[in-house]
């Protein structure tokens, strides 16, 4: 049963799964050129996708979060410990009926418990206004848990030997740029690593143009 707010990054994987097959079913398009393209969180999908599903013949990962386990053992003990009583406690709390704990995304100062530090993040979440007036700054607490479990970086080495972009931020708040570019070094041929002027979300707001460019060009030029 889905959760309003809970962000399950395999559930989603299984999404971009359900979507190749259903290009699969369309009789106008050719199932032998399919490319994801993913950001951020949904970088490291499609790295774990390129690795999980074989019909995949192209990939960018744009700022891909690579580790979970990384954020964990940087993490100090005191922190790591409340942390870690928090998702207990959820998952307790869950088990007898009870709602799901609910953290911001994101806050204006970054100070705050969130699932997201940086104060880049708030900026970002401010321009859905726009497009998306409904959105609402929650997640659940188990979708905090699920991320810090998560292991796409893993998956790298068993993606074939498909053309695949990598794009890092120069200035990264989030992923760190030797994360991404160890993940580049485990990929196989053929490969390609890019990079490009701002913060994380930098790809996704002022630099969008410039990062889907060199999205658009990788595809156009290996399918």
């Amino acid at each position: 049963m889905s959760v309003k707010g809970e962000i399950d990054p395999w559930q989603q994987i299984q999404a971009y799964r359900d979507g190749i097959s259903y290009i699969e079913s369309r009789t106008d398009l050719d199932a032998d050129r399919i490319g994801i393209w993913g950001g951020s969180y949904s970088g490291g999908h499609a790295i774990v996708v390129s690795a999980l599903d074989k019909r995949v013949k192209c990939m960018v990962a744009m700022t891909p979060f690579i580790s979970g386990s990384y954020y964990v053992n940087h993490l100090q003990a005191a922190t790591k410990n409340f942390l870690f009583r928090q998702f207990y406690a959820d998952r307790l709390s869950r088990i007898k009926g009870e709602k799901p704990a609910m953290i911001p995304v994101a806050t204006k100062d970054g100070k705050q418990f969130s699932a997201i530090s940086s104060s880049h993040a708030w900026d970002f979440m401010e321009s859905f206004k726009g497009y998306a007036p409904a959105f609402e700054n929650l997640v659940t607490l188990k979708s905090l848990e699920m991320q810090l479990e998560y292991e796409p970086g893993y998956y790298v080495q068993n993606i074939k030997a498909i053309p695949k972009l990598f794009i890092i931020s120069r200035n990264d708040e989030m992923i760190p740029e030797q994360l991404i570019f160890d993940a580049f070094q485990k990929a196989s041929e053929p490969k390609k690593l890019l990079y490009i002027d701002g913060h994380h979300f930098s790809p996704y707001m002022e630099n969008l143009q410039e990062a889907s460019k060199m999205a658009i060009e990788w595809f156009k030029s290996n399918l």
